[in-house]
């Protein structure tokens, strides 16, 4: 018998907004004409359950299962960094209500869940994946979230979902899923996990408004990070001299006059590990009678009709 604890850790709030994204600039008139919307969540929810199953079918065992979602409102990187996401639009109320039903819909699949304020959900990611690791339990993450490929380590993996397409009226597959452990994720990014922190500082991320080193980009910072840690470039910028790295005096000044500015944005992209989640893994068995998506979203919907009464 094969008594191996895996978990299944979803980044349920970039499924949640990549489906939002994805669909609200091309809703069909029912879904527009919907009392209470629950078009993301339904998307959201559907692709949670495609991803698992394919994992699953794929041959990775699931034990566990735990939903992570951002709590509503700033949090400590926002008290780091006042400019932290401020280019980004502010979020609309048809996205914020539909967040909420989405996190009423969950409880009806009896699929565990967890969000906690004041920090983001890469965090809490973060926290139960290195504990349980340091526990020796396996954990798959379901993520698009690049930074997470910090955590990937010999029992943390991270799981990318088959690519399909609409071919002659029926979807197909045309890129099978992969699971990116450290040789995947050196592959992918050039470096191995251990080096995300400083490729992320030294890239930036405008989604984030993380601004990176100039001169530095996602081409040259392996090649960067092969001569120097970030540390050791802080230290000694000119070490980049010698190299045959095209943007070098641009990086070297850049670095020599913006110290300071390059350890605030790494600190605001370094994952905390060491939260509070309030749960424990037992709490996170792998739900056997959940109720299927469809009824779950009618259920929460009823919930809200009762709660606005």
């Amino acid at each position: 018998m094969n008594n191996t604890k895996c978990l299944f850790l979803f980044d349920t709030s970039s499924h949640f907004n990549r489906s939002y994204r994805g669909m609200k600039d091309r809703l069909s008139d029912k879904d527009r004409d919907e009392d209470i919307p629950s078009w993301a969540v339904g998307s959201a929810l559907r692709m949670v359950y495609r991803e698992m199953a394919e994992a699953i079918n794929g041959g990775l065992p699931c034990t566990h299962v735990l939903c992570v979602m951002d709590h509503e409102g700033e949090n400590f990187r926002h008290r780091m960094y006042q400019e932290y996401k401020a280019n980004r639009p502010p979020k609309d109320d048809l996205f914020y209500q539909q967040k909420t039903l989405l996190e009423e819909a969950v409880k009806y699949t009896k699929m565990p869940y967890v969000k906690v304020p004041d920090v983001e959900s890469d965090d809490v990611i973060g926290t139960v994946a290195t504990v349980c690791s340091s526990l020796g339990i396996k954990v798959v993450i379901f993520t698009k979230d690049k930074d997470l490929y910090q955590l990937v380590d010999d029992n943390v993996s991270i799981f990318i979902p088959s690519e399909t397409k609409w071919v002659s009226g029926r979807s197909e597959i045309v890129k099978n899923f992969r699971v990116l452990d450290r040789e995947g994720v050196k592959s992918e990014k050039g470096v191995y996990p251990e080096h995300i922190r400083d490729f992320l500082t030294l890239d930036g991320d405008v989604a984030d408004n993380i601004i990176g080193v100039k001169g530095a980009g996602s081409k040259s910072i392996p090649q960067i990070l092969e001569i120097a840690s970030l540390d050791d470039l802080i230290e000694n910028p000119d070490i980049l001299l010698s190299s045959n790295i095209r943007t070098r005096k641009v990086i070297v000044d850049y670095i020599n006059n913006n110290k300071d500015k390059i350890l605030l944005m790494r600190d605001v992209a370094t994952l905390k590990v060491d939260v509070h989640v309030g749960q424990n893994f037992r709490d996170w068995r792998k739900p056997m009678d959940g109720l299927s998506v469809g009824k779950a979203i009618l259920k929460a919907k009823n919930s809200t009709r009762i709660k606005s009464v």
